[in-house]
């Protein structure tokens, strides 16, 4: 490549990605050349001199360029003009898109697979805690019938213990009194 061929080929790189322009690029008042996909990433800033400018648009001139410029297809060949007219005759781009798009299915067919296990996991996991609650709950409420049972209970032998300590105490001052009769006697 000689050194016309590098500047040519630098100047229709976008600073961004670092490829050749696609079909959709755009230019901004400053001048410089962006991917339209890379410029919207930086919400409009030129990434060379940092300028703002939303009615960045493609040119004529650099549209031109671009087909004159010699690009690599997505199938590998080398062609002239905009891309999208050569890829959308292409055989091979179409099958290489659809690969592409293939490997994407597949990657986020596995992806949901997985999320799809960790949801039916913590499903599952939760069903579990959710017995293992439900069983809790029932043995503390079998514990607090005990509780509320052998509460009942202390009441009665504590009602019962008062009775045969008065009994005891009447029988003791009964005594007591028959035994004053008899040193009287």
């Amino acid at each position: 490549m000689d050194m016309s061929s590098a500047l040519f080929s630098d100047f229709l790189t976008c600073p961004v990605c670092r490829e050749i322009l696609p079909d959709d690029f755009a230019q901004s008042e400053c001048r410089h050349l962006h991917c339209m996909a890379c410029l919207k990433s930086s919400k409009w800033r030129c990434t060379v001199c940092r300028a703002v400018d939303e009615n960045a648009k493609a040119t004529p001139f650099i549209t031109e360029l671009l087909k004159a410029y010699p690009r690599t297809a997505e199938c590998g060949a080398i062609f002239y003009g905009l891309a999208l007219t050569h890829s959308e005759s292409c055989i091979l781009c179409w099958k290489v898109k659809f690969e592409n798009v293939q490997e994407e299915f597949v990657t986020l067919r596995e992806h949901a697979n997985i999320m799809d296990t960790k949801y039916h996991d913590e499903k599952e996991e939760h069903g579990i805690a959710r017995d293992e609650n439900m069983r809790l709950n029932e043995e503390l409420g079998l514990a607090n019938e005990k509780l509320r049972v052998a509460k009942g209970d202390l009441k009665r032998t504590k009602a019962k213990l008062k009775r045969t300590e008065d009994e005891l105490e009447g029988m003791k001052d009964a005594k007591e009194d028959d035994s004053d009769e008899v040193q009287l006697v």
